[in-house]
């Protein structure tokens, strides 16, 4: 009777010993949020466009397609959407409507495509979207192709569906695990052979762009080894040889690294002598890190010197005109970019002018003035491919103030003016060079229906306003954050007066114009 006791207690202790065995085996502690978020496991292919009525879209969708169905990594499942009314750029400015989109969708990712024609040649794209957080995953593009055949561009595409495939942060999967064997969905098509060894890793965090959020870069963790043991044309089977705890690898743990990377000999090829050797070996090395481009706005400032010119238009008396021909100023303005499309800026402009009171007999001779201009404005911004060196146009709406105060004088000469009111403005401009090192461009603004403030007395009992301002300018794209600004600035405020103010001597019209040539510096961050 003891010794039954004592069996019956050894095998119930050894079953529950192998179910806890098979409990632990079976779950996996090791899967991060972002890890299962970009497990893929289905594909599909939201139609493409263009705007070329179709002629580019169509063949390259096809084609595409084809090219998925042949990919062994994922599944390819057909779309239910015959057309989207929503392009790649649209998705860019309004997110939320993926969501619409994906709602129809069972599969885990989805590729849209764009081939577009512009003044410099092709522009091609493919973004590949994850269906559990309807947020673009990958992007790949070809800007300014030259050729616009469709042999080339369906090669062109062919490379950026394979840098779209590179780009995603592992190679492959575990399918499925039987005590330490393995299956992975890589095979000889991706260059496994026998023996060879592959990194189990899990992604732990996600780089995003701050702008399109798509993916820049990942961190992972090293889950363990995997030894292939046999290797079939599009699967691979293995056996587990380390993991960082019994269980750690279970399927769709992600398999990185099948290519290591590999550099050549340096004792074969003098390091000096490299096209890097002066910036990395010689006399004062210093480590290379690359730029991140700008993305976040600009600030900058401008020293300049015009020509100041006023004029006063008195009733029955001679025109009272002044002028300074070296009249300095300054300028700075800033701009954030709120997104790829919408922007917030302001400028800050001062001026100091002396010029000699016109007027016979007036006191004091020499008149002081004072130029304030203050603006902010709201754009929508059109940038070329989303690069901030390209070729944009700026459309702004916003609000300005003109203030020019005078000195006193008795008897009275002039007057101050304070120009002020909502205000529209129009900005373009262009690289001259294929590398954007030097450029052009023009803005234009002006008030809507402004108003204006005089004293300290006024010169009319009403008034008809009219500013235009216009600049012209050339830059220099010193380095990446860098750009130096030449300008050449007019601007024109003009008064028509009517009726009688509260001065002795009524005036007709009032204007004053300046011309100033500008330069300085901006700092794109």
């Amino acid at each position: 009777m003891r010794f039954l006791t004592s069996l019956c207690f050894s095998l119930a202790l050894g079953f529950s010993l192998v179910g806890k065995a098979t409990t632990v085996e079976s779950q996996n502690p090791f899967v991060s949020s972002i890890d299962e978020l970009m497990t893929i496991e289905t594909i599909t292919i939201l139609p493409f466009s263009d705007n070329s009525q179709g002629i580019f879209s169509r063949p390259l969708e096809a084609h595409v397609i084809q090219r998925l169905k042949d990919l062994h990594r994922w599944t390819f499942i057909p779309s239910p959407l015959p057309t989207v009314s929503a392009s790649a750029e649209e998705l860019d400015r309004n997110p939320n409507l993926l969501g619409t989109l994906t709602e129809s969708l069972t599969a885990d990712a989805f590729v849209i495509g764009s081939i577009n024609r512009g003044a410099n040649g092709m522009t091609l794209q493919l973004d590949l979207y994850l269906k559990r957080d309807s947020q673009l995953f990958i992007r790949v593009d070809q800007k300014d192709y030259p050729h616009s055949d469709l042999k080339s561009l369906t090669q062109q595409m062919d490379l950026l569906l394979t840098r779209l495939i590179r780009q995603v942060p592992f190679e492959g999967r575990i399918l499925s695990r039987q005590g330490q064997r393995v299956t992975v969905n890589l095979g000889q098509r991706d260059g496994l052979e026998v023996d060879q060894e592959l990194s189990v890793v899990q992604i732990i965090r996600a780089q995003r762009h701050p702008h399109f959020n798509f993916i820049v870069g990942t961190d992972k963790s090293t889950l363990g080894q995997v030894r292939v043991l046999k290797v079939d044309e599009t699967l691979s089977f293995g056996i587990i040889v380390s993991e960082r705890e019994r269980g750690a690898i279970q399927p769709n743990s992600k398999i990185s690294g099948i290519h290591p990377v590999t550099y050549p000999d340096p004792i074969s090829e003098p390091l000096t002598r490299r096209q890097d050797g002066d910036l990395s070996f010689g006399p004062d090395p210093v480590a290379w890190i690359p730029k991140k481009p700008p993305t976040f706005g600009q600030v900058g400032g401008q020293f300049g010197l015009g020509q100041f010119n006023k004029n006063l238009t008195l009733s029955g008396e001679d025109p009272l005109d002044a002028r300074d021909r070296f009249a300095p100023s300054i300028l700075v303005s800033g701009e954030l970019w709120l997104t790829t499309q919408w922007s917030v800026s302001g400028t800050m402009k001062q001026a100091i002018v002396s010029t000699a009171n016109p007027l016979p007999s007036s006191r004091p001779e020499k008149l002081n003035h004072h130029v304030a201009q203050y603006e902010l404005m709201l754009g929508y911004n059109l940038r070329a491919n989303y690069d901030v060196w390209g070729p944009q146009v700026h459309f702004m709406l916003g609000y300005g103030s003109h203030q020019t105060t005078v000195d006193s004088s008795e008897p009275l000469s002039f007057t101050s003016l304070h120009y002020y009111g909502p205000m529209l403005a129009l900005r373009g401009s262009f690289p001259f060079l294929e590398d954007q090192s030097l450029g052009a461009g023009a803005e234009l603004s002006l008030f809507l229906r402004p108003k204006l403030s005089e004293g300290p007395e006024t010169s009319g009992a009403s008034y008809s306003n009219k500013i235009n301002k216009f600049s012209a300018f050339l830059y220099h794209r010193y380095s990446e954050h860098i750009r130096l600004q030449l300008n050449l600035d007019f601007d024109l405020f003009s008064t028509q007066f009517s009726g009688a103010g509260t001065r002795s001597n009524p005036a007709i019209s009032t204007s004053h114009r300046s011309t100033t040539i500008a330069a300085g510096v901006f700092y794109l961050f």
